[in-house]
């Protein structure tokens, strides 16, 4: 008898439980092609990650975690803005399957589906099954900017989507220490760890993760009460460790004096990048942010947020330790970053739990009264926006997968192999030729870089900052994409160089002395 009285609500749970996996499998497949379909191409490898594969090629060659330079290895160069999270795995790569784009970008491609899963897991707990799959949608879909999505980010050598992905996994495990009170310090010691990584991976989160951390605090102090002092002592130590654990080892390596002279660098480069005020910065910062639309489902999903965090229990308490990392992620970005695109990913991916825990609610009538709108109504308005979100979002995501391109990186590595001799002096910018043309480089100073791109993005003038070797012995420069867009070696093109050739984006010119 009791097994009859059962058998209809199990069949009925393992049906909704085998649908939602199966969403979750489409979702994943999805996923999955628009990550690695020619991937090799598709974006243009650029210096960013030309930075990082560089790194990460010197030390599997020369034992050293240092950017290459025919000047010297510039140990742990603070220019550098991922952390070894990215690059020692990026080595090992390098190390199996040797130089190339494709295999670096595919081990991105592997962290950004193991993200995928853990921004799942968070949205499980934080907004429920139903709500979680949706915003998993969201976040697969990414919006109308492609350097803001997802998509695009994971696709090449960078480290937002890992980032994102070990920030997930790090809240997941702290709600679980709150909901596991017997397991509590083995959930907090890896909420810890994990969320201290993400800040190893990319510094910004410690900004937003810092403060978001003292105010959970206080709010739980005086108005949750859920969680006894442990609860943050412990994680928060731990993340703090990590990050400390990480610069502590710089100053073994590389020595006082060399960690001094990097220190001094990273506070200038933090202060143009991440800790100043400036106007046409925040206009650039909200200009991205109209762009992708955030005002009209991004900002709902966050007053919902706010909505859900008032109640002074445990799912309360989640909501609110999530939430404040996402709007102090975005005051961040709106007020004291650079306002660079890129830069507002994280708080953009976390909002989509509370938009989409929205239009759930509003589908399944929880969200307003039976005597204000009818059920169906409910649905039929629910179902119409995600519409709307998924057609809007969706053609930004097919114009990035379908993106017609063509390798110009490695003919003109390989022309330089064969016509520029190995020991000759190439002043250039464009750091993605090093891995696969390993000549003797010299890029311009950090302190160089930092002002170029004060000048070109913080300030917004307009005007070229040029860049002069000086005395240095140069035998050849290199005119790339970033270099000729900001005209960094105009002059001495023109003063001193006799033009070689042209291939794809990039122009070889001989020194003439």
């Amino acid at each position: 008898m009791q097994i009859k009285l059962h058998t209809p609500v199990l069949r009925s749970t393992i049906s909704t439980r085998t649908l939602w996996l199966g969403a979750v499998g489409l979702i994943m497949a999805l996923a999955t092609f628009a990550l690695v379909y020619r991937l090799d191409v598709n974006p243009r490898p650029w210096y960013d990650e030309g930075m990082y594969t560089s790194l990460a090629h010197t030390l599997l060659r020369d034992g050293a975690y240092a950017l290459p330079d025919s000047q010297g290895p510039r140990l742990f160069d603070p220019i550098v803005q991922t952390g070894p999270t990215l690059i020692l795995p990026l080595a090992l790569v390098l190390y199996l399957f040797g130089p190339g784009f494709l295999q670096a970008r595919l081990l991105v491609v592997a962290f950004s589906l193991l993200a995928l899963v853990a921004y799942l897991l968070l949205g499980r707990r934080l907004v429920g099954p139903g709500a979680a799959l949706l915003a998993l949608f969201f976040l697969v879909l990414g919006n109308a900017r492609f350097d803001v999505s997802f998509v695009f980010l994971g696709r090449q050598v960078l480290g937002e989507t890992l980032a994102l992905g070990l920030l997930a996994l790090g809240s997941w495990a702290w709600l679980g220490a709150t909901a596991d009170p017997a397991r509590a310090n083995r959930w907090l010691a890896l909420a810890g760890v994990l969320i201290g990584l993400s800040i190893v991976t990319k510094a910004q989160l410690l900004i937003a993760f810092g403060v978001a951390w003292a105010g959970l605090f206080l709010l739980n102090r005086f108005y949750y009460r859920q969680v006894g002092w442990r609860a943050f002592l412990l994680p928060g130590g731990l993340a703090v460790g990590c990050y400390g654990l990480w610069y502590g080892l710089q100053w073994l390596v590389s020595g006082p004096q060399a960690f001094g002279v990097n220190a001094r660098l990273l506070s200038e480069g933090a202060s143009l990048h991440g800790f100043s005020f400036n106007l046409p910065n925040v206009k650039e910062a909200l200009d991205t942010l109209w762009k992708i639309r955030f005002l009209f489902w991004g900002v709902p999903g966050l007053l919902y947020g706010l909505y859900l965090a008032r109640q002074r229990d445990k799912n309360g308490l989640a909501q609110a330790f999530v939430l404040l990392l996402t709007i102090f992620w975005l005051g961040w970005y709106i007020g004291l970053s650079i306002g660079w695109n890129r830069y507002v990913f994280i708080g953009v991916a976390l909002t989509y739990f509370w938009t989409a825990r929205l239009l759930v609610d509003l589908a399944n009538g929880s969200l307003l009264p039976r005597w204000l709108v009818e059920p169906l109504a409910r649905q039929v308005l629910a179902g119409l926006f995600i519409l709307a979100l998924t057609w809007y979002n969706g053609r930004g995501l097919l114009s990035q997968v379908f993106l017609p391109g063509e390798d110009q990186v490695g003919p003109f590595a390989a022309f330089l192999n064969e016509q520029v001799p190995a020991q000759a002096q190439v002043l250039s910018w464009e750091w993605e030729l090093d891995m696969l043309a390993p000549h003797r480089f010299h890029y311009p100073p950090t302190p160089f870089i930092y002002r170029n791109i004060d000048n070109s993005y913080r300030a917004r003038t307009g005007t070229k900052l040029q860049y002069d070797p000086g005395p240095r012995k140069l035998d050849y420069v290199i005119d790339g994409p970033y270099s000729r867009e900001r005209g960094v070696f105009a002059d001495y093109i023109r003063l001193h160089t006799d033009k070689v050739a042209t291939v794809g984006q990039y122009t070889l010119y001989k020194v003439v002395r």
